[in-house]
């Protein structure tokens, strides 16, 4: 049993978040512990949650940009991740507000942070990248896979888990149904294949073959 205390520290209501929240797709739980066991648990989440301010979040997210070096998107993982956490928290009454809230977008502004748009490579590019896999002893065996995914736009997730049954030639349709992953199990560590929907809603599409 959980019993909300200002004694609680920070890796504690972390647990509570993750037995209570079941809408996460198992590679995103994965993604939230391996972050989270990084750079969270053993820094500032061996604190008492109710003594934790803005300005020590603030510190934290300057700690994991510029001592560590690491990029402005890795903070914004774990930015998620306490946020939902120190909702709980505000909830069971064990902090008054949320600290997390504004420490991200301040240090995103004071880095110049922006968010980029993927940008798709030119039918010249493609050609280059098409021409050097050709000639790559490496590389070549996996040609008609990056023609596919050139082609169709879909992620390497996406392409490993199709299989014939989403390809309809009858109607030159090809069915996004699911996404085939290598991730590590949130608890054991080991690596496994796991199958999931798309990442989002509008990944489950179907793409015309041309």
């Amino acid at each position: 049993n959980f019993a909300a205390s200002k004694s609680q520290t920070l890796n504690d209501y972390f647990e509570l978040y993750m037995s209570q929240t079941r809408r996460l797709k198992k590679t995103t739980r994965s993604t939230y512990r391996q972050k989270y066991d990084l750079y969270v648990r053993d820094t500032i989440g061996n604190r008492k949650i109710a003594d934790i301010k803005y300005v020590d979040i603030k510190n934290f997210y300057n700690s994991i940009v510029y001592s560590n070096g690491e990029r402005t998107a890795t903070m914004l993982t774990v930015d998620s991740i306490l946020n939902s956490v120190f909702r709980i928290a505000v909830r069971d009454d064990c902090v008054r507000n949320n600290p997390v809230i504004g420490a991200a977008n301040e240090l995103k502004a004071e880095v110049g942070y922006e968010n980029t748009h993927k940008k798709a490579l030119s039918k010249s590019e493609q050609a280059v990248l098409i021409n050097y896999i050709k000639k790559n002893p490496v590389y070549k065996k996996w040609l008609n896979m990056v023609i596919y995914m050139l082609g169709t736009g879909c992620r390497i997730g996406e392409t490993c888990g199709l299989t014939w049954s989403d390809c309809d030639f009858k109607n030159d349709i090809i069915h996004i149904r699911r996404s085939l992953n290598y991730t590590p199990d949130e608890h054991t560590k080991k690596y496994t294949w796991t199958v999931s929907s798309p990442k989002s809603k509008s990944g489950i599409r179907s793409i015309p073959m041309l």
